[in-house]
């Protein structure tokens, strides 16, 4: 008798830990996700507050050594042949 009642009280102690624990992880996979949707808003903040400044200045221009792009016609190089211009 004795050593059932031993049993029951150590099943239950195992049941009682157990729930604590997947209590706390319940609680801990919360506060993860809470964390990573205050990141995402951050994010998302951060954007539309740089969204007007970029409207504003205008898409950048790329970069290039043509100084007449698209241009297709004929070319007059200049003495060395290292630039050129439309003739």
């Amino acid at each position: 008798m004795r050593t059932q009642a031993n049993a029951a009280r150590d099943t239950a102690q195992r049941a009682e830990a157990d729930i604590r624990t997947a209590v706390g992880a319940a609680r801990l996979r919360e506060a993860v996700e809470a964390a990573e949707r205050e990141r995402q808003a951050g994010e998302q903040a951060a954007r539309e507050q740089r969204a007007p400044e970029a409207r504003e200045r205008g898409a950048p221009k790329p970069k290039t050594d043509d100084p007449y792009p698209g241009y297709t016609g004929p070319r007059c190089y200049d003495p060395g042949g290292m630039t050129w211009k439309p003739c």
